[in-house]
């Protein structure tokens, strides 16, 4: 196992440093397009807070499913109508799995509200490891949010790349 962390590192180092170097090359105009992308995270979290605030194991009779509320408030000052992230879950601050979660709703999320989102993973559909993370009920689960995209009912819309 430690083997394994080891090799993990050396390859996540690797390709850090490949990336940092490629990152160096690139042109102007590329940085211009990180600066936007980082103004516009800067502006999806403040518009929007999402948090894992429950989770437990349910059974339709036919299949377990791994049940996740999240609480999303909008802390903008502009309706929301469409949110898109994807939520990274971890156990002790390891990634095990990641879900696309996309909200498109006909009644927007008014500003300064909050809502409760119910996401049901059903656990025949992932693999084994993340299967018995979430049984686990003594797991530390946690999640991290990638911003992707939020559509406010005026039209306008922040998208993070």
């Amino acid at each position: 196992m430690k083997i394994l962390k080891t090799l993990a590192v050396i390859s996540l180092s690797s390709f850090l440093a490949m990336n940092s170097f490629a990152a160096e090359n690139k042109s102007s105009q590329q940085g211009t397009q990180q600066q936007m992308t980082d103004k516009n995270l800067i502006a999806f979290n403040k518009a929007i807070k999402i948090k894992l605030i429950e989770r437990k194991i349910g059974n339709d009779g036919q299949q377990d499913f791994a049940i996740n509320i999240f609480e999303l408030e909008n802390t903008g000052n502009k309706n929301i109508k469409s949110l898109h992230w994807t939520a990274v879950y971890t156990v002790d601050g390891q990634p095990f799995m990641s879900q696309p979660i996309r909200i498109n709703s006909e009644k927007p999320l008014r500003t300064k509200s909050k809502e409760k989102l119910t996401v049901q993973i059903p656990l025949g559909t992932v693999n084994e490891q993340a299967r018995n993370i979430f049984k686990d009920t003594n797991a530390s689960i946690g999640v991290m949010n990638r911003a992707e995209l939020i559509q406010f009912s005026n039209g306008s819309k922040i998208e993070v790349k």
